[in-house]
């Protein structure tokens, strides 16, 4: 269900990670982990909707996140809102909806 590349870029571990299948729960569980330092985090296309993106507003370890795509997902205001006033993603996160 779940394919993840990481590369280490001497910094930071960078995931690019596609889903197929994936629902708002699997992202619950992810977010539930402490997978440390992800820069490069990728749901596109999954189907997600608004609790997804509040699952991932709550990870504390979205702190690292430098670049999450959200694209071609079913995020409404109030995921944008929760991803808006997150206390763990950085202000310099690109975030693409």
């Amino acid at each position: 269900k779940l394919a993840a590349v990481f590369a280490w870029d001497g910094i930071a571990c960078a995931a690019l990670l596609a889903f197929s299948g994936a629902t708002d729960s699997d992202i619950g569980a992810l977010t539930a982990g402490t997978a440390a330092r992800l820069s490069r985090v990728w749901f596109r296309g999954c189907g997600l909707s608004d609790a997804a993106a509040e699952f991932l507003a709550a990870w504390p370890c979205a702190r690292f996140v430098r670049e999450l795509n959200l694209s071609g997902n079913r995020i409404g205001d109030r995921g944008a809102a929760a991803l808006a006033a997150s206390p763990h993603l950085p202000e310099t996160c690109q975030l693409d909806m």
